[in-house]
């Protein structure tokens, strides 16, 4: 699903892939939608059922070492904001701000449907900001052999 460590494979899309290549391991994209919509009481477990299997492919030192490094890198959203954010200090995602101001920035979180809560929509957006600019200049490399052998993901 990585190449053999070749690709890095941010968490949403290695579950999705894993669920077409393994189908029944995990949740599909279909029931996943579906159940994003549902109050937490009604849910059914899908998200839980990538849990399980995100923990399993943590515990593996390989693999797990691959996906965190691969979640440490700027997501291709993040960078096409970038310039924007450079030259005036302020990227709007829509459910959320982000603002330079002096030396510190400011994330708005503006969730109308639910006041201070989070949704699906408003964190992916917001990760995607915080994950962009100087940090991902200083990502360290992966570890020389860290992905020499065939990978079980």
């Amino acid at each position: 699903m990585t190449d053999g460590c070749r690709e890095a494979v941010r968490v949403e899309e290695l579950v999705l892939r894993a669920a077409d290549r393994f189908p029944g391991l995990v949740p599909g994209r279909d029931e996943l939608a579906a159940e994003r919509e549902l109050p937490q009481a009604r849910k059914r477990g899908a998200e839980v059922e990538q849990g399980r299997f995100l923990s399993r492919v943590l515990a593996h030192p390989r693999a797990g070492l691959h996906l965190v490094h691969a979640m440490l890198r700027p997501r291709a959203e993040s960078l096409a904001l970038l310039d924007e954010f450079r030259r005036t200090g302020r990227a709007d995602l829509g459910e959320a701000a982000v603002e330079r101001r002096g030396a510190a920035g400011h994330v708005e979180l503006r969730n109308l449907r639910f006041l201070n809560a989070e949704t699906w929509s408003c964190w992916t957006r917001t990760a995607r900001s915080a994950c962009s600019g100087a940090a991902s200049s200083t990502i360290p490399a992966m570890p020389a052999g860290a992905c020499s052998t065939p990978a079980s993901t």
